[in-house]
């Protein structure tokens, strides 16, 4: 996600009227950039809980089995799952800011080329 937004944004230029170009590109494709970007995040998101919920399911399940909780491995895999989750919501959270980015260029570019059209 984060490779493709960065190709993504980095094919936006400034010419030498300081207005944006998006190599050629018009208001219909910004519009379909949005729509790729949102279903990139959707997969960040899906694939993310998924990864979470596994790992839960699988230290419960071994808690389960050793109730008592005095295993030093499963306290490790505690901290591990809760260290997971963390970095999980940290990538969705600067996933998003990504996301937001793009759009608010996207948008941007988008009103440049529409106030151009209507001044030419």
């Amino acid at each position: 996600m984060i490779k493709y937004c960065h190709i993504l944004v980095s094919s936006i230029t400034f010419d030498h009227d300081k207005r944006m170009q998006f190599g050629g590109v018009l208001g219909i494709t910004v519009v379909k950039y949005k729509n790729i970007i949102n279903i990139l995040q959707l997969q960040i998101e899906t694939e993310g809980h998924t990864l979470v919920n596994n790992v839960q399911r699988t230290i419960t399940r071994n808690l389960e089995v050793n109730e008592d909780g005095t295993d030093c491995w499963i306290q490790r895999q505690q901290r591990h799952l809760k260290t997971l989750t963390k970095r999980w919501y940290h990538l969705w959270i600067r996933s998003l800011s990504v996301q937001c980015r793009i759009e608010y260029q996207l948008d941007h570019l988008y009103s440049l080329n529409f106030e151009s059209r209507i001044v030419t």
